[in-house]
Protein backbone atom coordinates (compact mmCIF):
# COMPACT_ATOMS: atom_id res chain seq x y z
CA UNK A 1 0.00 0.00 0.00
CA UNK A 2 2.90 2.58 1.34
CA UNK A 3 4.23 1.54 -2.89
CA UNK A 4 1.57 2.33 -4.50
CA UNK A 5 0.93 5.74 -2.39
CA UNK A 6 4.51 6.69 -3.26
CA UNK A 7 3.61 6.21 -7.11
CA UNK A 8 0.51 8.40 -7.01
CA UNK A 9 2.06 10.83 -5.28
CA UNK A 10 5.14 11.13 -7.66
CA UNK A 11 2.96 10.36 -10.61
CA UNK A 12 0.98 13.68 -9.56
CA UNK A 13 3.86 15.50 -9.45
CA UNK A 14 5.32 14.73 -12.80
CA UNK A 15 2.02 14.96 -14.38
CA UNK A 16 2.30 19.04 -12.94
CA UNK A 17 5.51 19.55 -14.59
CA UNK A 18 4.52 17.91 -17.79
CA UNK A 19 1.67 19.88 -18.11
CA UNK A 20 3.08 23.02 -16.82
CA UNK A 21 5.76 22.26 -19.59
CA UNK A 22 3.06 21.49 -22.19
CA UNK A 23 1.66 24.63 -21.46
CA UNK A 24 4.54 27.17 -21.46
CA UNK A 25 7.17 25.73 -23.52
CA UNK A 26 5.86 23.97 -26.23
CA UNK A 27 2.20 23.47 -27.51
CA UNK A 28 1.83 27.35 -27.84
CA UNK A 29 5.27 27.50 -29.80
CA UNK A 30 5.37 24.35 -32.23
CA UNK A 31 2.60 21.18 -32.46
CA UNK A 32 5.92 18.75 -33.22
CA UNK A 33 6.95 19.15 -29.83
CA UNK A 34 4.25 17.02 -28.31
CA UNK A 35 6.50 14.02 -29.42
CA UNK A 36 9.24 14.92 -27.35
CA UNK A 37 6.68 15.57 -24.60
CA UNK A 38 5.11 12.52 -24.50
CA UNK A 39 9.05 10.82 -24.74
CA UNK A 40 9.48 12.88 -21.20
CA UNK A 41 5.98 11.29 -19.87
CA UNK A 42 7.11 7.94 -20.71
CA UNK A 43 10.48 8.47 -19.12
CA UNK A 44 8.83 9.56 -16.07
CA UNK A 45 6.11 6.49 -16.61
CA UNK A 46 9.61 3.86 -16.83
CA UNK A 47 11.39 6.20 -13.66
CA UNK A 48 8.71 5.84 -11.08
CA UNK A 49 6.73 2.73 -12.15
CA UNK A 50 9.35 0.49 -9.86
CA UNK A 51 9.18 2.08 -6.96
CA UNK A 52 9.79 -0.43 -4.38
CA UNK A 53 11.03 0.75 -0.63
CA UNK A 54 11.28 -2.73 0.44
CA UNK A 55 14.84 -3.33 2.04
CA UNK A 56 15.62 0.20 2.89
CA UNK A 57 14.85 2.05 6.07
CA UNK A 58 13.23 4.56 7.09
CA UNK A 59 15.43 7.45 6.28
CA UNK A 60 16.56 5.47 2.91
CA UNK A 61 13.11 5.44 1.77
CA UNK A 62 12.12 9.03 2.69
CA UNK A 63 15.93 9.94 0.70
CA UNK A 64 15.20 7.32 -2.29
CA UNK A 65 11.61 8.82 -3.12
CA UNK A 66 12.96 12.68 -2.52
CA UNK A 67 15.92 11.76 -5.09
CA UNK A 68 13.10 10.44 -7.51
CA UNK A 69 11.27 14.47 -6.72
CA UNK A 70 14.56 16.28 -7.17
CA UNK A 71 15.61 14.23 -10.48
CA UNK A 72 12.42 14.91 -12.50
CA UNK A 73 12.66 18.70 -11.20
CA UNK A 74 16.26 18.77 -12.33
CA UNK A 75 15.80 17.30 -16.16
CA UNK A 76 12.64 20.20 -16.48
CA UNK A 77 13.08 23.25 -17.93
CA UNK A 78 11.76 25.28 -14.66
CA UNK A 79 15.29 26.92 -13.73
CA UNK A 80 13.83 28.79 -11.43
CA UNK A 81 12.07 25.49 -9.41
CA UNK A 82 15.77 24.08 -10.17
CA UNK A 83 17.88 26.17 -7.84
CA UNK A 84 15.15 25.01 -5.01
CA UNK A 85 15.83 21.60 -5.46
CA UNK A 86 18.05 21.15 -2.53
CA UNK A 87 15.46 23.05 -0.35
CA UNK A 88 13.07 20.77 -1.26
CA UNK A 89 15.70 17.52 -0.29
CA UNK A 90 16.40 19.30 2.55
CA UNK A 91 12.64 20.61 3.63
CA UNK A 92 11.42 16.68 3.12
CA UNK A 93 14.07 14.92 4.92
CA UNK A 94 13.89 17.60 8.06
CA UNK A 95 9.61 17.02 8.20
CA UNK A 96 10.07 13.17 7.27
CA UNK A 97 12.27 12.61 9.98
CA UNK A 98 10.62 15.29 12.49
CA UNK A 99 8.49 12.12 14.05
CA UNK A 100 11.75 10.01 14.53
CA UNK A 101 14.48 10.57 17.50
CA UNK A 102 16.96 11.57 14.71
CA UNK A 103 17.65 15.17 14.49
CA UNK A 104 21.27 15.48 12.58
CA UNK A 105 20.11 16.91 9.66
CA UNK A 106 18.08 19.19 11.19
CA UNK A 107 20.84 20.62 13.49
CA UNK A 108 23.44 20.66 10.37
CA UNK A 109 20.91 22.71 8.66
CA UNK A 110 20.69 25.18 12.03
CA UNK A 111 24.53 24.89 12.01
CA UNK A 112 24.91 26.08 8.17
CA UNK A 113 22.00 28.72 8.62
CA UNK A 114 24.05 30.34 11.46
CA UNK A 115 27.46 30.14 10.00
CA UNK A 116 25.99 31.80 6.71
CA UNK A 117 23.86 34.77 9.31
CA UNK A 118 27.32 35.34 10.97
CA UNK A 119 29.48 35.62 7.72
CA UNK A 120 27.21 37.95 6.53
CA UNK A 121 26.79 39.99 9.84
CA UNK A 122 30.25 40.23 10.01
CA UNK A 123 30.99 41.46 6.49
CA UNK A 124 27.90 43.65 7.27
CA UNK A 125 29.74 45.04 10.31
CA UNK A 126 33.21 45.68 8.45
CA UNK A 127 33.04 45.67 4.55
CA UNK A 128 31.40 49.25 3.16
CA UNK A 129 28.19 49.21 1.17
CA UNK A 130 27.58 45.18 1.85
CA UNK A 131 24.51 44.26 -0.11
CA UNK A 132 22.68 41.84 2.40
CA UNK A 133 20.31 41.01 -0.19
CA UNK A 134 22.48 39.69 -2.40
CA UNK A 135 24.13 37.15 0.48
CA UNK A 136 20.88 35.84 0.83
CA UNK A 137 20.88 34.74 -2.81
CA UNK A 138 23.71 33.46 -2.68
CA UNK A 139 23.54 30.87 0.33
CA UNK A 140 20.17 29.47 -2.44
CA UNK A 141 22.89 29.34 -4.89
CA UNK A 142 25.10 27.29 -3.27
CA UNK A 143 22.56 25.30 -1.17
CA UNK A 144 23.58 22.17 -3.61
CA UNK A 145 26.35 22.08 -1.22
CA UNK A 146 24.65 22.66 2.04
CA UNK A 147 21.92 19.92 1.16
CA UNK A 148 24.73 17.29 0.25
CA UNK A 149 26.62 18.18 3.87
CA UNK A 150 23.40 17.48 6.05
CA UNK A 151 22.48 13.85 5.00
CA UNK A 152 24.88 11.94 7.40
CA UNK A 153 27.09 9.32 5.54
CA UNK A 154 25.99 6.25 7.62
CA UNK A 155 22.41 6.45 7.36
CA UNK A 156 22.89 6.17 3.27
CA UNK A 157 24.85 3.37 2.91
CA UNK A 158 23.00 1.07 1.89
CA UNK A 159 23.50 -1.56 -1.36
CA UNK A 160 19.76 -1.99 -2.12
CA UNK A 161 19.59 1.75 -1.98
CA UNK A 162 22.05 1.98 -3.68
CA UNK A 163 21.09 -0.17 -6.95
CA UNK A 164 17.38 1.23 -6.46
CA UNK A 165 19.06 4.61 -7.09
CA UNK A 166 21.05 3.26 -9.70
CA UNK A 167 18.39 1.90 -11.82
CA UNK A 168 16.34 5.28 -11.61
CA UNK A 169 19.12 6.71 -13.01
CA UNK A 170 19.45 4.06 -15.64
CA UNK A 171 15.89 4.76 -16.52
CA UNK A 172 16.41 8.73 -16.73
CA UNK A 173 19.71 8.68 -18.40
CA UNK A 174 18.27 6.55 -21.27
CA UNK A 175 15.65 9.39 -22.00
CA UNK A 176 18.02 11.65 -21.63
CA UNK A 177 20.37 10.55 -23.84
CA UNK A 178 18.01 9.49 -26.82
CA UNK A 179 16.20 12.68 -26.47
CA UNK A 180 19.49 14.52 -26.85
CA UNK A 181 20.85 12.62 -29.89
CA UNK A 182 17.59 13.13 -31.78
CA UNK A 183 18.17 16.98 -31.02
CA UNK A 184 20.98 16.53 -32.63
CA UNK A 185 20.14 14.49 -35.80
CA UNK A 186 17.48 17.29 -36.14
CA UNK A 187 19.68 19.90 -36.24
CA UNK A 188 22.48 18.49 -38.35
CA UNK A 189 19.52 17.56 -40.89
CA UNK A 190 17.23 20.79 -40.84
CA UNK A 191 19.30 23.66 -39.06
CA UNK A 192 21.70 24.45 -41.65
CA UNK A 193 23.78 25.64 -38.75
CA UNK A 194 27.80 24.59 -38.73
CA UNK A 195 29.06 21.52 -37.21
CA UNK A 196 30.55 23.39 -33.91
CA UNK A 197 27.07 25.32 -33.22
CA UNK A 198 25.35 21.59 -33.37
CA UNK A 199 26.05 20.91 -29.66
CA UNK A 200 24.23 23.57 -28.49
CA UNK A 201 21.29 21.92 -29.43
CA UNK A 202 21.98 19.05 -27.41
CA UNK A 203 19.72 20.14 -24.06
CA UNK A 204 17.66 16.53 -23.41
CA UNK A 205 14.56 17.53 -21.46
CA UNK A 206 15.93 21.25 -20.37
CA UNK A 207 14.84 22.46 -23.20
CA UNK A 208 13.01 19.24 -24.89
CA UNK A 209 12.31 21.80 -28.35
CA UNK A 210 14.30 20.32 -31.07
CA UNK A 211 16.03 23.52 -31.13
CA UNK A 212 18.42 25.48 -29.50
CA UNK A 213 17.47 27.48 -26.79
CA UNK A 214 20.67 29.55 -26.75
CA UNK A 215 21.17 29.69 -22.96
CA UNK A 216 23.11 27.16 -20.29
CA UNK A 217 20.70 24.21 -21.14
CA UNK A 218 23.54 22.49 -23.03
CA UNK A 219 25.59 22.78 -19.88
CA UNK A 220 23.51 21.32 -17.47
CA UNK A 221 22.89 18.46 -19.36
CA UNK A 222 26.18 18.06 -19.89
CA UNK A 223 27.02 17.84 -16.62
CA UNK A 224 24.52 15.89 -15.55
CA UNK A 225 24.98 13.32 -18.26
CA UNK A 226 28.99 13.12 -17.14
CA UNK A 227 28.15 12.68 -13.42
CA UNK A 228 25.40 10.00 -13.92
CA UNK A 229 27.84 7.71 -16.24
CA UNK A 230 30.40 7.82 -13.98
CA UNK A 231 27.93 6.61 -11.18
CA UNK A 232 26.58 4.19 -13.30
CA UNK A 233 30.02 2.86 -14.17
CA UNK A 234 30.50 2.03 -10.80
CA UNK A 235 27.04 0.31 -10.32
CA UNK A 236 28.04 -1.46 -13.72
CA UNK A 237 30.74 -2.91 -12.07
CA UNK A 238 29.35 -3.77 -9.01
CA UNK A 239 27.04 -6.18 -11.30
CA UNK A 240 24.52 -3.63 -12.24
CA UNK A 241 23.96 -4.68 -16.07
CA UNK A 242 21.13 -3.40 -17.19
CA UNK A 243 22.66 0.17 -17.60
CA UNK A 244 25.40 -1.03 -20.56
CA UNK A 245 23.42 0.57 -23.61
CA UNK A 246 22.09 3.40 -21.40
CA UNK A 247 25.99 4.13 -20.38
CA UNK A 248 26.97 4.30 -23.58
CA UNK A 249 24.14 6.17 -25.49
CA UNK A 250 24.91 8.66 -22.43
CA UNK A 251 28.60 8.79 -23.22
CA UNK A 252 27.83 9.68 -26.80
CA UNK A 253 24.88 12.16 -26.27
CA UNK A 254 28.09 13.74 -23.83
CA UNK A 255 30.17 14.40 -26.54
CA UNK A 256 27.89 15.45 -29.36
CA UNK A 257 27.16 18.41 -27.07
CA UNK A 258 30.25 19.23 -28.11
CA UNK A 259 31.25 20.95 -24.91
CA UNK A 260 35.19 20.45 -25.37
CA UNK A 261 35.91 22.46 -22.32
CA UNK A 262 33.82 19.39 -20.14
CA UNK A 263 35.24 17.11 -22.52
CA UNK A 264 38.39 18.22 -21.71
CA UNK A 265 37.64 18.12 -17.55
CA UNK A 266 35.75 15.02 -17.82
CA UNK A 267 38.99 13.15 -19.35
CA UNK A 268 41.89 14.99 -16.97
CA UNK A 269 39.50 14.06 -13.87
CA UNK A 270 39.07 10.64 -14.63
CA UNK A 271 42.67 9.96 -15.96
CA UNK A 272 44.07 11.58 -12.83
CA UNK A 273 41.69 9.49 -10.70
CA UNK A 274 43.22 6.28 -12.82
CA UNK A 275 47.34 7.12 -12.06
CA UNK A 276 46.33 7.53 -8.41
CA UNK A 277 44.45 4.02 -7.98
CA UNK A 278 45.16 1.66 -11.41
CA UNK A 279 41.77 0.43 -10.72
CA UNK A 280 41.36 -3.51 -12.82
CA UNK A 281 39.31 -2.16 -14.94
CA UNK A 282 40.57 -4.52 -18.21
CA UNK A 283 41.46 -8.12 -17.11
CA UNK A 284 40.24 -10.78 -17.78
CA UNK A 285 40.31 -12.63 -21.06
CA UNK A 286 41.55 -11.29 -24.33
CA UNK A 287 37.84 -10.38 -26.25
CA UNK A 288 36.65 -8.88 -22.95
CA UNK A 289 39.26 -6.28 -23.01
CA UNK A 290 38.97 -6.34 -26.90
CA UNK A 291 35.48 -5.22 -26.31
CA UNK A 292 36.05 -2.88 -23.86
CA UNK A 293 38.09 -1.11 -25.77
CA UNK A 294 36.10 -0.83 -29.08
CA UNK A 295 33.39 0.52 -27.34
CA UNK A 296 35.32 3.92 -25.38
CA UNK A 297 36.98 4.05 -29.33
CA UNK A 298 34.12 4.48 -30.94
CA UNK A 299 32.54 6.74 -28.42
CA UNK A 300 35.59 8.78 -29.04
CA UNK A 301 35.71 8.68 -33.06
CA UNK A 302 32.31 9.69 -32.75
CA UNK A 303 33.16 12.86 -30.02
CA UNK A 304 36.26 13.83 -32.67
CA UNK A 305 34.09 14.20 -34.96
CA UNK A 306 31.59 15.98 -33.95
CA UNK A 307 33.81 18.32 -32.42
CA UNK A 308 36.50 18.79 -35.15
CA UNK A 309 35.66 22.09 -35.34
CA UNK A 310 35.66 23.00 -31.45
CA UNK A 311 39.22 21.48 -31.08
CA UNK A 312 40.28 23.45 -34.09
CA UNK A 313 39.28 27.14 -32.51
CA UNK A 314 40.60 25.47 -29.04
CA UNK A 315 44.62 26.50 -29.23
CA UNK A 316 43.17 30.00 -30.26
CA UNK A 317 41.31 30.52 -27.33
CA UNK A 318 44.02 29.18 -24.93
CA UNK A 319 46.08 31.81 -26.53
CA UNK A 320 43.34 34.68 -26.00
CA UNK A 321 43.52 33.06 -22.14
CA UNK A 322 47.30 33.06 -21.73
CA UNK A 323 47.66 36.37 -23.26
CA UNK A 324 44.80 37.94 -20.90
CA UNK A 325 42.72 39.02 -24.10
CA UNK A 326 39.40 37.82 -23.03
CA UNK A 327 37.12 38.64 -19.99
CA UNK A 328 37.37 35.29 -17.98
CA UNK A 329 41.75 35.23 -17.79
CA UNK A 330 41.07 38.89 -16.73
CA UNK A 331 38.80 37.98 -14.23
CA UNK A 332 41.27 35.87 -12.91
CA UNK A 333 43.33 38.44 -12.55
CA UNK A 334 41.32 40.87 -11.32
CA UNK A 335 40.78 38.22 -8.40
CA UNK A 336 44.34 37.13 -7.96
CA UNK A 337 46.12 40.46 -7.80
CA UNK A 338 43.90 43.10 -8.74
CA UNK A 339 41.33 43.21 -5.27
CA UNK A 340 44.42 42.31 -2.95
CA UNK A 341 45.79 45.54 -3.62
CA UNK A 342 42.33 47.41 -3.17
CA UNK A 343 41.22 45.73 -0.06
CA UNK A 344 43.53 44.59 2.98
CA UNK A 345 41.37 42.38 4.62
CA UNK A 346 40.21 40.35 1.01
CA UNK A 347 42.96 37.76 1.25
CA UNK A 348 41.00 36.33 5.19
CA UNK A 349 37.95 36.18 4.62
CA UNK A 350 37.11 37.93 0.95
CA UNK A 351 34.50 40.73 0.18
CA UNK A 352 31.22 38.66 1.54
CA UNK A 353 28.73 36.23 -0.46
CA UNK A 354 27.45 37.77 -3.56
CA UNK A 355 29.14 40.70 -3.67
CA UNK A 356 31.76 40.59 -6.57
CA UNK A 357 31.91 37.50 -8.98
CA UNK A 358 29.23 35.30 -8.26
CA UNK A 359 26.53 34.07 -9.73
CA UNK A 360 24.09 35.45 -6.62
CA UNK A 361 25.84 38.83 -7.51
CA UNK A 362 25.27 38.44 -11.26
CA UNK A 363 22.02 38.04 -11.05
CA UNK A 364 21.55 40.91 -8.33
CA UNK A 365 23.19 43.19 -11.32
CA UNK A 366 20.46 41.53 -14.00
CA UNK A 367 22.73 40.01 -16.29
CA UNK A 368 21.15 36.40 -15.75
CA UNK A 369 17.83 37.33 -15.90
CA UNK A 370 14.83 38.44 -13.43
CA UNK A 371 14.74 38.56 -9.80
CA UNK A 372 12.14 36.92 -7.13
CA UNK A 373 9.62 39.24 -6.24
CA UNK A 374 11.13 40.31 -2.91
CA UNK A 375 14.90 41.38 -4.14
CA UNK A 376 15.45 44.38 -5.97
CA UNK A 377 18.66 45.26 -8.89
CA UNK A 378 21.66 45.78 -6.73
CA UNK A 379 25.33 46.00 -7.69
CA UNK A 380 28.55 46.26 -4.76
CA UNK A 381 30.97 48.39 -5.13
CA UNK A 382 33.67 46.42 -6.43
CA UNK A 383 31.52 44.75 -8.76
CA UNK A 384 30.23 48.08 -10.42
CA UNK A 385 34.71 49.14 -10.54
CA UNK A 386 35.82 45.75 -11.68
CA UNK A 387 33.44 43.11 -12.44
CA UNK A 388 30.58 44.94 -14.80
CA UNK A 389 33.25 46.05 -17.39
CA UNK A 390 34.19 42.44 -17.54
CA UNK A 391 30.51 41.60 -18.60
CA UNK A 392 29.89 44.46 -21.00
CA UNK A 393 33.19 43.69 -22.60
CA UNK A 394 31.87 39.97 -23.01
CA UNK A 395 28.47 41.07 -24.67
CA UNK A 396 29.28 44.66 -26.96
CA UNK A 397 32.34 42.40 -27.67
CA UNK A 398 30.06 39.41 -28.98
CA UNK A 399 32.11 37.01 -27.29
CA UNK A 400 31.13 33.23 -27.71
CA UNK A 401 32.09 30.31 -25.38
CA UNK A 402 32.81 29.43 -21.88
CA UNK A 403 36.36 30.35 -22.35
CA UNK A 404 35.49 33.94 -22.82
CA UNK A 405 32.45 34.50 -20.42
CA UNK A 406 33.76 35.91 -16.90
CA UNK A 407 31.98 33.16 -14.51
CA UNK A 408 33.90 30.54 -13.02
CA UNK A 409 32.82 29.46 -9.55
CA UNK A 410 36.50 29.22 -8.57
CA UNK A 411 36.98 33.11 -8.98
CA UNK A 412 33.54 33.56 -6.96
CA UNK A 413 34.47 31.49 -4.24
CA UNK A 414 38.03 33.02 -4.20
CA UNK A 415 36.75 36.73 -4.02
CA UNK A 416 33.97 36.68 -2.00
CA UNK A 417 35.31 34.10 0.90
CA UNK A 418 39.37 34.34 0.64
CA UNK A 419 42.13 32.53 -0.09
CA UNK A 420 41.91 30.76 3.66
CA UNK A 421 38.36 29.42 3.01
CA UNK A 422 39.68 28.33 -0.52
CA UNK A 423 42.44 26.58 0.70
CA UNK A 424 40.33 24.70 3.46
CA UNK A 425 38.12 23.98 0.72
CA UNK A 426 41.23 22.05 -1.12
CA UNK A 427 42.10 19.61 2.08
CA UNK A 428 38.43 18.99 2.36
CA UNK A 429 38.62 17.07 -0.87
CA UNK A 430 42.28 15.72 -0.37
CA UNK A 431 40.28 14.32 2.91
CA UNK A 432 37.76 13.02 1.44
CA UNK A 433 39.79 11.27 -1.07
CA UNK A 434 42.28 9.89 1.10
CA UNK A 435 39.33 8.47 3.71
CA UNK A 436 38.16 6.74 0.63
CA UNK A 437 41.02 5.14 -0.33
CA UNK A 438 42.06 3.54 3.10
CA UNK A 439 38.58 1.81 3.02
CA UNK A 440 39.73 -0.21 0.41
CA UNK A 441 39.40 -3.82 0.85
CA UNK A 442 39.06 -5.71 -2.32
CA UNK A 443 39.69 -5.19 -6.06
CA UNK A 444 36.13 -4.11 -6.42
CA UNK A 445 36.35 -1.71 -4.14
CA UNK A 446 39.47 0.09 -5.32
CA UNK A 447 36.95 0.57 -8.55
CA UNK A 448 34.23 2.13 -6.59
CA UNK A 449 36.92 4.19 -5.14
CA UNK A 450 38.26 5.14 -8.73
CA UNK A 451 34.85 6.12 -9.89
CA UNK A 452 34.45 8.29 -6.73
CA UNK A 453 37.51 9.90 -7.31
CA UNK A 454 36.93 10.92 -10.55
CA UNK A 455 33.54 12.22 -10.22
CA UNK A 456 35.05 14.21 -7.27
CA UNK A 457 37.47 15.58 -9.19
CA UNK A 458 35.55 16.35 -12.27
CA UNK A 459 32.74 18.59 -9.71
CA UNK A 460 35.47 20.37 -8.27
CA UNK A 461 37.15 21.39 -11.48
CA UNK A 462 33.71 22.78 -13.02
CA UNK A 463 34.65 25.77 -10.97
CA UNK A 464 37.46 26.69 -12.65
CA UNK A 465 35.63 27.44 -16.20
CA UNK A 466 32.06 28.83 -15.14
CA UNK A 467 28.88 29.23 -12.75
CA UNK A 468 28.25 25.24 -12.63
CA UNK A 469 28.93 24.94 -8.70
CA UNK A 470 26.40 27.86 -8.03
CA UNK A 471 23.91 26.27 -10.77
CA UNK A 472 21.97 23.46 -8.84
CA UNK A 473 20.69 22.10 -11.89
CA UNK A 474 23.90 21.37 -13.45
CA UNK A 475 25.67 20.05 -9.89
CA UNK A 476 22.97 19.20 -7.36
CA UNK A 477 22.40 15.38 -9.19
CA UNK A 478 26.28 14.95 -9.66
CA UNK A 479 27.01 15.94 -5.71
CA UNK A 480 24.31 13.30 -4.58
CA UNK A 481 25.41 10.56 -6.43
CA UNK A 482 29.30 11.04 -4.98
CA UNK A 483 27.37 11.20 -1.45
CA UNK A 484 26.00 7.83 -2.11
CA UNK A 485 29.03 6.06 -3.44
CA UNK A 486 30.90 7.95 -0.94
CA UNK A 487 28.60 6.31 1.70
CA UNK A 488 28.88 2.73 0.44
CA UNK A 489 32.65 2.94 -0.05
CA UNK A 490 33.45 4.31 3.62
CA UNK A 491 30.41 2.39 5.57
CA UNK A 492 30.08 -1.11 5.20
CA UNK A 493 27.63 -3.80 6.52
CA UNK A 494 28.31 -7.25 7.75
CA UNK A 495 26.24 -9.03 4.98
CA UNK A 496 28.61 -7.79 2.26
CA UNK A 497 31.16 -10.24 1.78
CA UNK A 498 34.74 -9.86 0.21
CA UNK A 499 35.51 -12.21 -3.12
CA UNK A 500 36.89 -14.41 -1.35
CA UNK A 501 33.63 -15.38 0.43
CA UNK A 502 35.16 -15.95 4.06
CA UNK A 503 32.94 -16.84 7.03
CA UNK A 504 31.22 -13.71 9.01
CA UNK A 505 33.45 -13.25 11.82
CA UNK A 506 31.65 -13.21 15.50
CA UNK A 507 30.00 -10.30 16.55
CA UNK A 508 31.95 -7.11 17.82
CA UNK A 509 31.30 -5.22 21.33
CA UNK A 510 28.27 -2.90 21.02
CA UNK A 511 30.38 0.45 21.51
CA UNK A 512 31.96 -0.44 18.15
CA UNK A 513 28.69 0.06 16.17
CA UNK A 514 26.86 3.23 14.83
CA UNK A 515 23.57 4.27 16.28
CA UNK A 516 22.00 3.18 12.35
CA UNK A 517 23.07 -0.23 13.15
CA UNK A 518 25.76 -0.64 10.81
CA UNK A 519 29.37 -1.18 12.37
CA UNK A 520 32.03 2.13 12.43
CA UNK A 521 34.95 2.35 10.31
CA UNK A 522 37.04 0.93 12.97
CA UNK A 523 35.43 -2.17 13.48
CA UNK A 524 36.19 -3.05 9.69
CA UNK A 525 39.81 -1.66 10.35
CA UNK A 526 42.28 -4.62 10.28
CA UNK A 527 44.40 -2.67 12.86
CA UNK A 528 41.37 -2.59 15.13
CA UNK A 529 40.02 -6.25 14.57
CA UNK A 530 39.34 -8.46 18.05
CA UNK A 531 42.23 -10.93 18.35
CA UNK A 532 41.65 -14.35 16.83
CA UNK A 533 38.68 -13.19 14.85
CA UNK A 534 38.65 -13.58 11.16
CA UNK A 535 38.40 -10.68 8.42
CA UNK A 536 34.75 -9.46 7.83
CA UNK A 537 33.29 -10.56 5.08
CA UNK A 538 30.70 -8.64 2.83
CA UNK A 539 27.83 -10.47 0.58
CA UNK A 540 25.95 -8.60 -1.48
CA UNK A 541 22.51 -10.48 -1.74
CA UNK A 542 20.89 -7.51 -2.86
CA UNK A 543 23.63 -7.68 -6.17
CA UNK A 544 21.17 -7.93 -9.09
CA UNK A 545 23.72 -10.88 -10.82
CA UNK A 546 26.83 -11.99 -9.84
CA UNK A 547 28.53 -10.41 -6.64
CA UNK A 548 31.97 -10.33 -8.38
CA UNK A 549 31.79 -8.07 -11.10
CA UNK A 550 31.92 -8.78 -14.96
CA UNK A 551 33.81 -11.21 -16.10
CA UNK A 552 36.79 -9.20 -16.81
CA UNK A 553 36.70 -8.69 -12.84
CA UNK A 554 37.11 -12.29 -11.61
Amino acid sequence: MLDQRIKFILGIIFAVLFLGLMGGQMAIRDPRFLAVAAALCAGGVVVFRGINVEGLSAFQALFYILFLIVLVITWTPFKMLGYLTPVILMGGLILGLATSNDARPLLRLIAVVLVWSLITIVHKAFTPNFITQNSIISWFTYATFFAVYIIPSKMLASRPLFFKIAGAMTAMVLLQAVVGILQFAYGAAFSGMPTHILGDWVEGTINPALRTGGGYESAMFTTNIASAALFLAAAYFRGYRKCRWPLLLALIAFLMADRVHLSVTLIAAVFLAYIWLRPPLARGSASARFSMAAAVGVVLLIGAIVSWDRIGHTPVKMEQVRAGRNPKAQLYEITLKTLPQYYTYYPLWGLGPGQFASRASIIAAGYLGALPAPFKFKTSDPLNLHGIPLWQDYFYNRYRGSLDRPAASWASFISEFGFVAAFLLVLLMIRILLRARSAIQTKLDRVDVFFLAGNLIFIFSLGITDYYWETCQAVFIGSLLVKLLYANIIYRTLDESADEGQPIPAPLPATRFTPSGYPSAAALSPRTRLPGAQAPTRRTPHTPTRRDGPPFLR
